[in-house]
């Protein structure tokens, strides 16, 4: 086997330009799709996590059939007290869930005092949303400096697309209008405190309120006991016309903030609300396929009369259209490294058919001295295999160079209102490995059919060859 490896390494430096042509196409291919799939790579994980860590979080449970009738806010189909006791257990208990933040989604309408248009909001916690979608805060215009997440109880975040429209600035006072799901229309006056820049997706043009004042917005309040201050509050209609009590209202609940947030996880035992979704952030976003399958598995038992799941669990793939660019992505990923296989088989190809055409006396000689066929064949494919091996090595290192310039140069590119964002293209290792092996086998196969072909020449034949 050494004797024919360094035979056909003879014969491979022998043929020079035919070799660095050869080896050249390969690199070229190499390059082509190491550098096409660590950028494309960064951009899906920059555009993931803009998806993500803004709006989504990683996964988020609802009860079965929530998802579903998504556009139309169906309030009947929230988590009572109970049912949302039982994630928040499991999700507490689970040592891949870094956070997690409970929403009240509701639509409504919003009034300028001169111009009405629909909403659809999100009542939540504003320090655990931060946690579970730590993107949230940089969206904001009219941020405090901090970067940090505050939304009091009477403010509102307005999407920009909204604020625009009907020419509303910070520091504004509107109103949203809200039905709950008993069909009564609550109204309530908020204070615009930032705005939401754009971003695909769904939530992309959503606003956020406190989650007490969706609660009270909404009037999720039945006079069972157990009540904190925030649903007890709720079950007061603040009304246009009754203003100056809801201040009032707010200034104590301002005073009381930093010590609600220590009592905050406390006060959600005893909460009569109801939550439409949780949105979840995961330790390691590469474990979302086994972590959501956990919680497939672990909500599997819970079941309604009918024997139906109670539960269901969406990843951000199932809630977000740039899935499908995602996919189109990795079809793209694909195609181009099927290009490169048709390019290392026919140049690889072409190049072991002509030197058999041009090394027929060549073959015969060593047939008429004895070799057998298959050392003939073996010779072939090794000069095959070597040509991949060269095309490999230069393609790698040269590739790997492209990136790290792509990364010291920063590629930066803008994402909705966004810009500035830089890519971080970085090469895969395992990526890397899979296209060196797939390069080389298919270099050994382009050079099946020309060694056969080599091996099963007559040798004298071969010998009368001019």
């Amino acid at each position: 086997m050494s004797r024919i490896l360094k035979i056909a390494a003879r014969n491979v430096s022998r043929y020079r330009r035919r070799t660095i042509m050869t080896s050249l196409l390969i690199t070229v291919g190499i390059v082509v799709v190491l550098v096409f799939t660590s950028v494309s790579g960064s951009f899906k994980s920059l555009m993931v996590g803009q998806i993500t860590d803004s709006m989504l979080g990683h996964v988020q449970l609802h009860r079965k059939g929530y998802v579903a009738s998504l556009e139309n806010i169906p309030q009947h189909l929230n988590m009572n007290r109970k049912e949302y006791e039982t994630l928040a257990a499991m999700l507490d208990a689970s040592p891949d869930v870094a956070a997690y933040s409970p929403r009240i989604k509701l639509g409504g309408m919003i009034s300028n005092f001169d111009q009405t248009a629909n909403i659809r909001l999100n009542g939540i916690y504003p320090d655990r949303e931060a946690e579970t979608c730590p993107l949230l805060p940089s969206r904001i215009i009219g941020a405090d400096e901090s970067g940090a997440m505050t939304l009091k109880r009477g403010e509102i975040l307005l999407p920009y697309l909204i604020a625009q429209g009907m020419k509303i600035e910070i520091g504004q006072d509107i109103v949203i209008i809200a039905t709950n799901k008993d069909g009564s229309v609550n109204g309530q006056t908020f204070t615009v405190s930032g705005m939401l820049e754009q971003i695909t997706g769904p939530g992309g043009r959503d606003g956020y309120i406190h989650i007490d004042d969706a609660v009270s917005l909404l009037r999720m309040t039945d006079g069972k006991p157990g009540k904190t201050g925030a649903a007890a509050a709720a079950s007061v209609d603040t009304g246009m016309d009754e203003m100056d009590e809801f201040e009032k209202e707010l200034a104590a609940m301002e005073a009381a903030e930093s010590a609600q947030k220590e009592k905050q996880k406390t006060a959600e035992k005893e909460w009569t609300a109801e939550i439409s979704e949780i949105a979840v952030r995961l330790e390691d976003f590469n474990k979302l396929e086994s972590v959501k399958a956990g919680f497939e598995v672990a909500l599997g038992e819970y079941v309604n009369k009918k024997g139906k799941p109670v539960f269901e669990v969406h990843d951000w793939e199932k809630l977000s259209p740039f899935s499908n660019i995602v996919q189109i992505i990795d079809v793209m990923n694909l195609f181009v490294k099927i290009i490169l296989i048709a390019i290392v088989m026919i140049s690889i190809m072409n190049v072991m058919v002509t030197a058999v055409y041009e090394r027929v006396r060549e073959i015969g000689t060593m047939s008429a001295v004895g070799t057998v066929p298959g050392r003939i064949l073996g010779l072939f494919v090794t000069e095959g295999l070597l040509l991949g091996v060269v095309g490999v090595i230069i393609g790698n290192i040269t590739g790997a160079a492209i990136v790290l310039l792509l990364n010291i140069n920063r590629i930066t590119m803008s994402f909705g209102r966004q810009e500035g964002i830089v890519l971080s293209p970085s090469i895969d290792f395992s990526q890397m490995l899979f296209i060196s092996a797939v390069v080389l086998v298919v270099a050994v196969f382009a050079s099946l059919q020309p060694a056969y072909k080599a091996s099963k020449m007559e040798p004298v034949d071969a010998l009368r060859h001019v």
